[in-house]
């Protein structure tokens, strides 16, 4: 089984500067937003009971960085605008740069092996590389929403292939990988704007469906403004984070509680993860630089943003969770939402809702691509634009 994201990490290099600030690519203008979901296939029979697990962050053995090490740098071309990352064995590390169009993969210490495609529109060559992920047999799986392929190929060797979807109507995202050779694809369709939310002119839709390789894409979900979970669950906006498992779990984060919610292919709430000890304390002074981060980011007035964080449930918290991280082993890394000059708590836990560790990072980590075991795939973003990609190897204690 596979385990894969979407759209957790920023996808260009304003997402990811606006990331880096502390606001979601995924959800713009985000203050204690939640996932909405409106299922197509559940109308005519209630849905099964959702199962309920609450997970305290102190139950979580500590864990903390033991050791942590730089991926090697092309002095002529350097990283830029990576989206994604992965360790896709013991002893390899793929990167998406994509700033020159092609995936460095390196070496278990970070040096430099190869380096798989470039700019171009032939057999793994990219226009767009937007996001990476696990493909059956240790090879990398990259979305090219450029040209609307994807390329899997061999870290080992290089060697692999690249397809063109067909019949694919939806206005397509992003693309990743599912069981049976198929692909689960991410349209965004533009909606006009709630006037209850007063979060800029518009806001967004994601479609999401399925692809099995023939025919047309059969939409599973749509997660939108204002939409429903299930029978009688009502949500606030977009989805802060979305990941998902070849055979069509998809995880949310809904932020304010934080809560993590699982869902099965039709949208129905399997589980919901409540998780307990993440939330930031609004203090007076997070709170000025938070509106100040705000307002250059989204590009809304600072009484518009005063307004959004006074009529969040808890306006005296930030809300938890802006990233949801699925671990080579399967289990999820809940990232808590990172504020300035604060340490950034990530809690490993299966997808049961069962803690397994808790490692406190150093303010200005950046953002996780992977995890693998013991070790964690950052990248940081320098005032340059220029990307720095390390990796953490974490121990007890």
């Amino acid at each position: 089984m596979k385990h894969l994201i979407i759209s957790s990490m920023p996808r260009s290099a304003s997402q990811l500067a606006a990331f880096f600030g502390g606001i979601s690519a995924s959800a713009p203008g985000l203050i204690a937003l939640a996932l909405a979901a409106a299922s197509a296939g559940c109308a005519d029979a209630d849905p099964p009971a959702t199962t309920i697990v609450t997970v305290n962050v102190a139950d979580a053995p500590q864990w903390s960085v033991a050791s942590s090490f730089e991926v090697e740098q092309d002095e002529d071309e350097p990283l830029g605008r990576v989206t994604g990352g992965l360790l896709p064995s013991a002893n390899l590390i793929a990167i998406a740069d994509g700033l020159n169009y092609r995936v460095v993969v390196a070496d278990s210490l970070g040096g430099r092996l190869r380096t798989v495609g470039r700019a171009g529109m032939g057999p793994l060559e990219f226009t767009e590389l937007t996001w990476m992920a696990r493909w059956s047999g240790d090879s990398v799986f990259v979305w090219d929403s450029g040209s609307g392929r994807y390329s899997v190929f061999s870290p080992e060797t290089g060697e692999g292939r690249t397809v063109l979807p067909q019949g694919m109507d939806t206005p397509v995202s992003e693309a990743l990988p599912g069981d049976g050779g198929g692909l689960w694809v991410v349209g965004v369709v533009v909606v006009p704007k709630d006037a209850s939310l007063p979060r800029g002119p518009h806001r967004l839709r994601h479609d999401v469906g399925y692809w099995q390789g023939t025919g047309r894409v059969k939409k599973v979900h749509s997660l939108a403004g204002q939409g429903r979970v299930g029978r009688g669950r009502p949500w606030m906006a977009h989805p802060i984070t979305v990941a998902t498992t070849g055979d069509g779990l998809l995880y949310f984060t809904e932020g304010e509680r934080p809560t993590v919610a699982m869902l099965d292919s039709t949208g129905v709430v399997l589980r919901e993860i409540n998780v307990h000890g993440m939330a930031v304390q609004l203090t007076d002074a997070r709170r000025e630089k938070l509106v100040e981060r705000l307002y250059e980011s989204s590009g809304y007035s600072v009484a518009a943003v005063d307004q959004s964080l006074d009529a969040a449930p808890l306006p005296e918290q930030f809300d938890a969770i802006s990233q949801i991280v699925v671990g080579r082993d399967g289990t999820l890394w809940l990232g808590q939402r990172p504020v300035p000059e604060t340490e950034r708590i990530w809690l490993n836990v299966t997808t049961e809702g069962e803690p397994i560790r808790r490692v406190a990072m150093p303010a200005g980590s950046g953002v996780m691509l992977d995890a693998a075991g013991d070790r964690l795939l950052f990248v940081t973003r320098d005032e340059l634009d220029l990307d720095y990609v390390h990796v953490h190897v974490i121990a007890a204690g």
